[in-house]
């Protein structure tokens, strides 16, 4: 997922009032400093975790990869990422 995609769905989850739930494939780790999230389930293919979008939202400030038009906003996609 690019920083835009990422950036826009954690805008969107925090207007929603909920948490964003990301898939990380087997094998794969997560960025140095990204914030803890839950394990909701995990399966030979990966795991889904939760997350709370404004820790995302920092993690990606602190990069300077935030940047999200109002457009990334409003598009019609899955907030929960399920």
């Amino acid at each position: 997922m690019k920083p835009d995609e990422l950036g826009a769905r954690a805008v969107r989850a925090v207007l929603a009032g909920r948490d964003m739930t990301l898939y990380l494939p087997a094998g794969e780790a997560w960025p140095l400093g990204w914030p803890s999230g839950d394990q909701l389930s995990a399966d030979g293919t990966g795991e889904h975790y939760s997350f709370d979008p404004l820790k995302v939202l920092a993690y990606m400030q602190r990069l300077g990869k935030l940047i999200i038009t109002a457009d990334a906003i409003t598009h019609d996609e899955n907030v929960f990422g399920t």
